[in-house]
C-alpha cells in the first residue's frame, strides 16, 4: 500500500521534539532522518541524538548574534552624535533616535525577558515615544546594552520546550520561536532607521562602519563608482 505521507505534513514541532512519535507524525510514517535514504546522506547529515537541544541552541545563539550585530551598528551611529542630535525630531509627528532607543529597550524587555517569564512586564510603551528627555547619551547606551545582555541570559536559558510553547505577549498568543524571530526583525528594522536618521543629521560628515577595500568586497574598479 502506498504511503499517504506528504512533505507538507512536516512541522517545526517535530524537529524540536525529536524523532520520537509525535501528534504530527502517525505511526508508520518516516521520521525526519528516515525521509532521506541513508545511502544519499553525507556524513554530516547522519541522525543526531540531541537534535532538540542542538536546534534550540542554534536558534537562540543566532538570535543573540543578530541582536548584537545590530547593536554594534547603533553604537557606531551614537558615537558620532551629541545629546542634542540624539533628541532631534524632524517634526512633532516623528521620533528622535533617543526615543527609538527607549522603544527598543521596552520591546526587547517585554518580548524576550518578560515574555519568557524572566521578569514582570512593566512596560510603558506610550512613554517611549512621548519622552522628550534629554536623557544623557551614556545613560541611554548603558540602559539598552544592559537589556541586551539580560536578553542574552534569557535566550541561553531556553530549551526546546520553551521554544514551541505558546505564550501571551503584548496581547498576542505566539509560540516562543515567533516571539524571538519577530523581536530580532523589529530590532533590525529600527537599527536601519537609526542609521538613516544619523546620515540625515550628519550628511557628508557621517563615518561609515564598513568601506569596501577590495573588488570582492565591492570596492570601485577601474575608476568606476560601483
Amino acid at each position: 500500500m502506498q504511503s499517504t505521507w506528504k512533505p507538507s505534513q512536516l512541522c517545526l514541532k517535530e524537529f524540536v521534539a525529536g524523532d520520537h512519535l509525535s501528534p504530527t507524525r502517525a505511526e508508520g510514517e518516516p521520521s525526519v532522518t528516515q525521509r532521506v535514504p541513508a545511502a544519499r546522506r553525507s556524513p554530516t547529515e547522519q541522525p543526531m541524538n540531541n537534535s532538540a537541544s542542538d536546534l534550540s541552541t542554534s536558534v537562540t545563539t543566532e538570535a543573540f548574534a543578530e541582536l548584537w550585530s545590530a547593536w554594534l551598528k547603533i553604537k557606531h551611529c551614537l558615537a558620532q552624535l551629541d545629546d542634542e542630535q540624539l533628541w532631534n525630531r524632524p517634526d512633532d509627528d516623528s521620533n528622535s533616535i533617543a526615543n527609538l532607543l527607549l522603544h527598543l529597550r521596552g520591546n526587547l524587555t517585554q518580548w524576550i525577558i518578560s515574555g519568557f517569564g524572566r521578569a514582570p512586564d512593566t512596560r510603558d510603551r506610550p512613554r517611549e515615544f512621548t519622552e522628550r528627555g534629554p536623557v544623557p547619551r551614556d545613560a541611554l547606551i548603558a540602559g539598552l546594552e544592559e537589556t541586551i545582555e539580560s536578553a542574552k541570559r534569557t535566550l541561553k536559558s531556553l530549551d526546546s520546550a520553551e521554544l514551541v510553547r505558546r505564550r501571551r505577549i503584548q496581547g498576542f498568543d505566539v509560540p516562543g520561536t515567533q516571539a524571538i524571530f519577530e523581536t530580532v526583525a523589529h530590532f533590525r528594522g529600527h537599527t536601519q532607521e537609526i542609521v538613516h536618521m544619523t546620515r540625515r543629521l550628519l550628511r557628508h560628515s557621517y563615518k561609515f562602519d564598513f568601506i569596501p577595500q577590495t573588488p570582492e568586497q565591492g570596492s570601485p574598479q577601474d575608476g568606476l563608482d560601483a
